[in-house]
């Protein structure tokens, strides 16, 4: 089932485990660099224009014209058209105008072949890994219950461009553009797809070979330092939170004090009584003490009366 909100559609059902829903839900954060501000000022008022705008896109396209000259208005009229991510200036845009045009008829399956995902990368993705992947599709997933009726499986290739730690809960969440799908509920291609990092490796996970692996190993190693990172501060917080709350129970714990130290008082204000008895340890250890000193004081008293009489 697809939601449309505004002109992108929203997948609510999609779901790589029934522990998680709307992890390949997405919903468009513009994070354009600041080239872009001075042509997305009035950009809510012209999703009239994206018709007219698009068309102009398409109609280059079709001629083979060179689309440099396109400004980021039409180019993101064009992208959200067809629903695709609107992040970046206006080169990113082109670029991603050009692919989507390139493998918008099924020319994905040729382009990137399944036979050309040959590297296992369970647990190790990274950002501008093509990748192929299977997920379980789900007609309505209940985040209470966490249960939800199981449509079938879905097959997804496709680019990430995106991979971060969340700020509340440091969880590894992927953005992947979708080259083709198939299976149920296929996807639409360069359609973004928003997948937690556990749910992407759920089931075994593969990619192709980069061009150079070397710069590879960069940009993994780079993602590995912000999983340390993340994970320190998630151990922090709960240092903190546990820190917390035995604070809080040192706080809300019952006085040990005794009944003795506690004054009473008659109807004048008067102190009516300063000791109170104490229990039953406290008593015993004072008449251990009392008896103590009594046998003290008789052995000195015999002492002096055996040395009178001699």
């Amino acid at each position: 089932m697809v939601e449309t909100r505004g002109k992108c559609p929203i997948i609510l059902v999609s779901s790589s485990s029934e522990e998680e829903i709307g992890d390949q839900s997405y919903q468009e954060t513009e994070d354009s660099n600041s080239e872009d501000d001075d042509d997305t000022s009035n950009e809510g008022d012209n999703y009239g224009d994206d018709e007219s705008l698009s068309g102009e896109v398409v109609g280059l396209l079709q001629e083979g014209s060179d689309l440099q000259s396109l400004k980021l208005k039409e180019c993101k009229a064009y992208l959200r058209k067809h629903g695709l991510r609107l992040a970046g200036n206006r080169g990113d845009c082109i670029k991603r105008i050009k692919e989507h045009w390139r493998i918008k008829d099924g020319q994905g399956y040729t382009l990137y072949p399944r036979s050309s995902f040959t590297i296992d990368c369970t647990g190790d993705v990274c950002k501008g890994d093509v990748v192929l992947f299977r997920q379980k599709v789900y007609e309505k997933f209940d985040k209470v219950t966490r249960h939800g009726r199981l449509l079938g499986n879905r097959t997804v290739a496709g680019r990430v461009v995106k991979e971060s730690y969340g700020a509340a809960k440091q969880q590894h969440t992927f953005t992947v553009e979708v080259i083709w799908s198939s299976g149920v509920n296929k996807l639409t291609p360069l359609f973004p797809l928003l997948v937690k990092g556990r749910n992407l490796y759920k089931l075994k996970t593969h990619r192709q070979r980069w061009k150079n692996e070397t710069e590879r190993v960069i940009v993994l190693s780079e993602k590995h330092r912000r999983g340390t990172a993340a994970r320190l501060v998630r151990a922090m917080k709960q240092r903190n939170k546990k820190c917390l709350k035995s604070q809080n129970e040192i706080n809300t714990r019952p006085s040990r004090m005794g009944r003795s130290s506690m004054a009473h008082f008659d109807g004048h204000g008067r102190t009516t009584s300063h000791f109170q008895p104490q229990d039953a340890t406290s008593s015993r250890k004072a008449t251990w003490k009392q008896n103590a000193g009594t046998n003290r004081m008789h052995s000195f008293m015999m002492r002096e009366a055996s040395i009178r009489a001699g």
